[in-house]
């Protein structure tokens, strides 16, 4: 009836009058790669006695983030990463050829919430470009695997075959700056830079290093989905 509709439209117009509206959701994933700091303790081990190099160390990425807009430009976002690397070496200090070694660092997943504020936002039309910071903590789970044949440096001819382990938790922190290119309102291109600090205490195998320090700078690529708003 033309009053229930009357009565419709008031409503709406009460509703924009008090600024209530859709909470805008952003839906984004990721890939891309972390670059760990790769310095002191196990690190300078894996450096010294391996075949390795601090450049080395660079895990594939994979991550989410879910944001919801709380007011104005400020987000609160969730998001996770899960990272591994993969390395092949061999002993620096022995028979080159009997020493084959695989070095494998997960973090399976680091978790954390946070704000994310956008600094730049021209809105939903296409071919926009936005730009935001975010800081978050959490909590991440890394595992450290080293397995293979091991030299015994105080017999150089005697190699034996082994498997380490370090697996613990600990509090994960972020902080970084994202930018969106808008493909349509609601799809956008997503690039990501973030510093993550994370050291953990070292476990099992490793606990004679005391900390495991799997900080660094992570860079990724993907898509985010925005709804309402």
């Amino acid at each position: 009836s033309s009053a229930g509709l009357s009565a419709q439209h008031a409503t709406q117009g009460n509703d924009a009058e008090w600024g209530f509206r859709r909470a805008r959701v952003m839906v984004s994933v990721r890939g891309g790669a972390l670059v760990h700091n790769a310095r002191d303790g196990v690190f300078d081990l894996w450096t010294s006695d391996l075949t390795l190099k601090s450049s080395d160390f660079v895990s594939q990425v994979a991550g989410f983030d879910l944001m919801v807009n709380v007011v104005g430009p400020i987000d609160l976002f969730v998001g996770g990463d899960w990272s591994v690397v993969d390395l092949q070496s061999r002993s620096s200090r022995g028979i080159t050829e009997a020493t084959a070694q695989q070095t494998r660092i997960e973090s399976f997943p680091a978790l954390y919430a946070g704000l994310h504020a956008r600094i730049y936002d021209p809105g939903r039309s296409a071919d926009a470009w936005s730009v935001g910071v975010q800081a978050g903590a959490g909590v991440f789970r890394y595992r450290i695997e080293q397995s293979g044949v091991f030299t015994d440096f105080d017999e150089p001819l005697l190699q034996v075959e082994g498997q380490y382990v370090s697996t613990d938790e600990a509090p994960v922190a972020v902080a970084g700056l994202s930018i969106d290119r808008r493909l349509t309102s609601s799809f956008a291109l997503l690039v990501d830079a973030r510093y993550r600090y994370a050291v953990a205490d070292a476990r099992g195998d490793f606990a004679d290093f005391d900390e495991v320090d799997l900080s660094g700078f992570q860079l990724s690529a993907g898509l985010r989905v925005v709804f309402g708003g």
